[in-house]
C-alpha cells in the first residue's frame, strides 16, 4: 500500500516547482497590491533610519515597491522571466530581512527567500510562458 502511494506521489513531482512558483508569485502580487490599499500599515514596518536614505518620500517609495512586487508576482504566476523574477524577489526579501532585523516577519521572509532562490536556480518546467516561448521560438 505504501509503495502504491509513493508511486502515485512520484508521478506528480513535476507539479512541485509550479506550486512553488505560483505560491511565491501570489504572495508577492498580493503584498504589492496591498501596499496601495493599506500603505500606512506597511510604512509602520519601516525602521526610523530608512526614510533619510531613500531619495523620495516614504509613501511614494512604498507605492514604487508595491508596483515592483505586484509585477514580479504576476510574472511568477504566469511563468514569464521566471528565473530573473525569482532572483529579484529573493533580492527584495534579502533587503527586507537586513532592514527589519530578526523577528517573526524576517523568519517568514527567510523561508520565502530560500524558495525564491530555488526557483531562480531551476529551469522552468511546464505550465509557464517561459516554457511556451522556448517551444515556439526554438522550434526546428
Amino acid at each position: 500500500m505504501f509503495e502504491t502511494i509513493q508511486n502515485k506521489v512520484q508521478s506528480y513531482q513535476w507539479l512541485a516547482p509550479i506550486f512553488l512558483r505560483v505560491g511565491i508569485g501570489i504572495v508577492f502580487f498580493l503584498f504589492g497590491i496591498d501596499k496601495f490599499v493599506h500603505v500606512q500599515n506597511w510604512i509602520a514596518y519601516i525602521p526610523v533610519w530608512l526614510p533619510q536614505h531613500v531619495p523620495m518620500d516614504i509613501v511614494t517609495f512604498m507605492y514604487v515597491q508595491g508596483v515592483i512586487e505586484a509585477v514580479l508576482g504576476a510574472f511568477l504566476i504566469i511563468g514569464f522571466w521566471s528565473r530573473t523574477s525569482a532572483f529579484f524577489c529573493a533580492a527584495i526579501l534579502f533587503g527586507i530581512i537586513i532592514t527589519i532585523g530578526y523577528n517573526e516577519i524576517s523568519i517568514r521572509d527567510f523561508g520565502l527567500l530560500l524558495g525564491a532562490l530555488a526557483l531562480s536556480l531551476r529551469e522552468q518546467t511546464k505550465w509557464s510562458v517561459d516554457s511556451w516561448m522556448k517551444i515556439c521560438l526554438f522550434r526546428t
